[in-house]
């Protein structure tokens, strides 16, 4: 993650710059959502690369994306007022992707998912608030200089965007940014990670845990264990059914 000292009178009120990740950050978050968390998939890329609030992404709705503009309804919109949000190339390639594999709209359990995410690509420690949206602004800005077009995109205002994401990205980055496109085998790592998600089941809560059982895995030399001890011995010793 990036921040840039700036000067003061820059930025009125605030006291850092806000933090945005790199383009080789951005593309092992997008990995990690594929091979662990593809359902929040859709709310990473409209933050990320349209420049959505979390908020609003995870209560958008599929019908609400459209072939040319998502629909942001006013009751989901920080300012209380609908707003269509233009779908670029690049962005309708990503949300087609997520469509492709199921990603989930509105998001479930995004914040859990979000965190194993960000565990997996190794961007937990030190993460920016709203660096996926911070990010989105600054790129956007580095590569059209206008900040009333990125303003727009955002629902932000253009001295709000002038004033805090001028600089932060060369133009060159802003490019590697935008050319992060969808892998391939992005269906296939989607089901791999269902997959495998589905492979962790929990025992049942009803499991009981007998004197009997315990004492067969232990070879009847202990009758009093701890309960860690217990479950440790009948999941992973020698279970005899008494």
């Amino acid at each position: 993650m990036r921040t840039i000292p700036r000067s003061p009178w820059i930025y009125p009120g605030w006291t850092t710059p806000p933090g945005i990740i790199t383009p080789s950050q951005a593309r092992a978050l997008l990995d990690a959502c594929l091979d662990f968390t593809p359902d929040i998939l859709p709310v990473i890329v409209l933050t990320l690369f349209g420049g959505l609030r979390r908020a609003q992404a995870e209560k958008i709705e599929w019908e609400e994306i459209g072939g040319e503009f998502i629909e942001v309804k006013a009751h989901k919109a920080k300012t209380r007022r609908r707003r269509l949000v233009p779908v670029s190339a690049h962005l309708r390639a990503w949300l087609d992707c997520t469509r492709a594999i199921g990603g989930k709209l509105p998001a479930v359990n995004y914040a859990d998912k979000f965190k194993r995410a960000l565990d997996k690509s190794r961007l937990r420690a030190g993460w920016p608030q709203n660096a996926l949206r911070h990010s989105f602004a600054s790129y956007h800005y580095a590569r059209h200089r206008n900040e009333n077009e990125t303003a727009a995109l955002m629902g932000n205002s253009p001295q709000m965007v002038f004033a805090h994401y001028r600089e932060l990205v060369r133009p060159a980055e802003a490019d590697a940014f935008f050319g992060i496109m969808p892998p391939p085998d992005a269906l296939a790592r989607a089901k791999a990670a269902r997959a495998a998600l589905r492979r962790r089941v929990s025992p049942p809560r009803t499991l009981k845990i007998t004197a009997e059982a315990v004492a067969a895995v232990f070879g009847g030399e202990r009758l009093e264990l701890l309960r860690r001890e217990a479950v440790s011995a009948l999941c992973f010793g020698r279970v005899h059914n008494p």
